[in-house]
């Protein structure tokens, strides 16, 4: 990485230093960004106001200035560099996304074709993804000790404030008890996708990745009438309010995510050799 400057650069570092290392890669690519771009001159808010107008002509996502704006806004907090309180995050459309869903058919292909030429790596995480809806970093954290082979149940931790809880392993996707996990690189996980992608014959879109079924799953539980609080636990996503926490949390997780698993929009093409169900 090019630095910005040396002494600043190293501060940041150490007072960041309590950070997952996930968070700190993407504060590091985001500051390599803005350090290409100021060159060789002092960090300040008018270059930060030309890198964030140059990220916006080369048409970046709302979402990726946001996200390099806050790593710099934090670099220059913990350095005592003068921050314009009139630089802040856009507004995000919750319903705008930049990352494409996948659709059921095509994931129904994806899946059939992994079971018939994948190996027990590809339909380990692919079944990972495609029942829980796991994000990229949750499927490379994934490691043995997370799965209770006498009680058939993996437990999950979310990475975005989210609920950490057990799921119930089904029969259909069994033969996750027998694949050796073990944490893994976000690229290799990335990479994995793309194997998946190409064994199957799929041509996926610019954008298509981990988070494209889990996007996939949560449409497909509306669409089979699933209720949202259900949702939101199987999910692992923090109830909105204080009665759909008593609603969901109480539950038993086995009994929860068999409901699930009835009008489970994925887990049939686990069990069947056709795509087309």
């Amino acid at each position: 990485m090019r630095l910005i400057n040396k002494d600043l650069m190293s501060n940041f570092l150490q007072k960041t230093s309590h950070l997952t290392d996930h968070t700190k890669t993407c504060y590091i690519g985001s500051l390599d960004l803005y350090s290409r771009f100021i060159g060789d001159n002092t960090p300040n808010m008018e270059n930060v106001k030309a890198f964030m107008t140059d990220l916006e002509e080369a048409e970046y996502t709302v979402n990726s200035i946001n996200r390099h704006i806050f790593a710099i806004k934090k670099f220059f907090s913990l350095n005592g560099l003068e921050w314009e309180d009139t630089i802040k995050a856009q507004f995000v459309n919750l319903f705008d996304t930049d990352t494409p869903t996948i659709s059921r058919e095509d994931l129904g292909r994806v899946i059939i074709a992994t079971k018939k030429h994948g190996n027990l790596v590809d339909m380990s995480y692919l079944a990972l993804s495609s029942i829980y809806g796991l994000r990229r970093q949750e499927l490379a954290e994934i490691s043995n000790n997370r799965i209770n082979k006498q009680k058939s149940t993996i437990h999950i931790k979310s990475i975005k404030h989210g609920l950490d809880r057990d799921h119930l392993i089904p029969d259909q996707i069994g033969f996750i008890k027998d694949y050796n996990f073990e944490e893994q690189k976000l690229p290799t996980i990335s990479l994995l996708f793309s194997k998946i992608a190409l064994l199957a014959g799929y041509n996926r879109e610019s954008g298509e990745g981990w988070h494209s079924i889990r996007r996939a799953l949560v449409s497909g539980l509306f669409d089979n009438e699933i209720s949202d609080a259900s949702i939101e636990f199987f999910m692992r996503w923090s109830p909105k309010n204080i009665s759909r926490r008593y609603n969901t949390q109480g539950k038993n997780p086995s009994v929860a995510d068999a409901k699930i698993f009835a009008k489970h929009p994925f887990l049939p093409f686990w069990e069947s050799k056709n795509a087309f169900i």
